[in-house]
């Protein structure tokens, strides 16, 4: 298919449609059609939350890719992460300390 051919098709769908409206708008058709429109995806969404729902219900996952059972993590790699977490938090501690001890010199710029 090339581009004249679907350029003359969506002429005649434009004109289609043109014709339809015929110079005026018929107010109960238009709206007539948007509530149509707007059930079927109301219907569509409740559908569909409904199919997931039923999956999940039943235990299935919701997509067939998903991996179900993980590899566990080493736990040493754990403990050793969680002793440097552990050092980070004593290190700022004592910081804090030597700070409200005032073990740090204070010097003022305003007074040099």
């Amino acid at each position: 298919m090339n581009f004249k051919t679907l350029s003359k098709k969506a002429l005649n769908f434009v004109n289609t449609i043109k014709r339809g409206y015929a110079g005026h708008i018929n107010a109960e058709r238009d709206w007539t059609v948007l509530l149509i429109i707007a059930a079927i995806a109301l219907l569509l969404s409740a559908v569909t939350n409904a199919i997931f729902f039923t999956r999940v219900y039943e235990g299935e996952p919701l997509s067939q890719s998903t991996n179900t059972n993980p590899e566990p993590k080493e736990t040493q790699e754990i403990s050793d992460r969680l002793k440097e977490i552990e050092t980070i938090f004593e290190v700022r501690e004592n910081e804090k300390d030597a700070f409200v001890d005032t073990s740090y010199p204070f010097v003022d710029p305003a007074r040099n």
